[in-house]
């Protein structure tokens, strides 16, 4: 199989789920339906696809509360009475390289916000599509798939590992890692 495949289970309900996937300087996000996942604000920044320099961000989100939210970029004003449900972009300019914040925050529960990093100049998309897993009938399982489908990866190419995030006590976040594989004696990866 040419494509790459990773499974990340959520054990709390909501209807959809935002998935962000990076490889190198590449990155995707798309947005998938599930029966199952965690129940929060759910945000990704990405590059604006109509901005080649890579100098605008795209903020999408959902609350799960389905409550209106407020957004600022880094350390700049609330822009409040935003949807429940929405995007929008904010320009950088030259000379504002490095990592920046965009903050989303639940107007009816402010306990409830999500901040996310990214850099700036942001990198081109990623091809990624995210389906629910067909051999979890509960719908709690998201797949992820990438990469070309015509032709087999080569046997160095990537090795991933799926783990618990040391970093959530939770234990409600999975730690995809990957780097070139190596080929095994006898000729297996």
């Amino acid at each position: 199989m040419a494509d790459y495949q990773i499974p990340h289970t959520y054990t709390r309900g909501c209807p959809e789920v935002l998935a962000v996937a990076t490889v190198g300087e590449q990155r995707a996000m798309a947005l998938v339906s599930l029966a199952g996942c965690p129940e929060d604000i759910i945000a990704s920044v990405e590059r604006d696809p109509s901005d080649p320099t890579g100098y605008t961000a795209l903020l999408t989100w959902q609350n799960t509360s389905g409550s209106t939210v407020s957004v600022r970029w880094d350390g700049g004003d609330l822009q409040a009475g935003q949807p429940a449900t929405g995007t929008l972009s904010h320009v950088y300019e030259t000379g504002q390289e490095g990592t920046h914040t965009a903050l989303i925050v639940d107007e009816d529960d402010p306990s409830r916000n999500v901040t996310i990093s990214f850099e700036v100049p942001l990198s081109e998309m990623l091809d990624l599509r995210i389906s629910p897993d067909p051999s979890d009938p509960t719908g709690y399982t998201a797949m992820a798939i990438w990469g070309p489908t015509d032709v087999p990866p080569p046997i160095d190419e990537l090795d991933i590992t799926i783990s618990p995030d040391p970093g959530d006590p939770t234990g409600y976040t999975a730690l995809a890692t990957w780097g070139p594989a190596t080929q095994g004696e006898g000729g297996g990866a």
